[in-house]
């Protein structure tokens, strides 16, 4: 979902592809919370510290140019052949 969508930004933004594109865990992250899962369950899930994901929620809000968890959502409904859950 995020590495496609990220790196069709920096298309239309004429961005450096690597300042731009979300990073593996970046990506993964954001499918979790388009699956709904708050940022400590993600910590549990991923074994991750709380502050690590959220350091990614906000890169990757950052990245989609989104407010809020329900924009990454809407990226995620929009871009459903980007996913990396599967892949994941």
């Amino acid at each position: 979902m995020l590495r496609g969508h990220a790196h069709d930004l920096d298309a239309r933004r004429g961005a450096e592809p690597a300042a731009r594109t979300a990073c593996a865990g970046e990506a993964r992250i954001a499918d979790l919370v388009a699956e709904g899962l708050s940022n400590p369950d993600i910590a549990a899930k991923l074994y991750l510290s709380r502050r690590t994901v959220q350091t990614h929620v906000s890169n990757i809000l950052a990245k989609l140019q989104v407010n809020s968890r329900a924009g990454i959502v809407r990226a995620a409904a929009e871009h459903p052949e980007k996913g990396t859950t599967a892949s994941a």
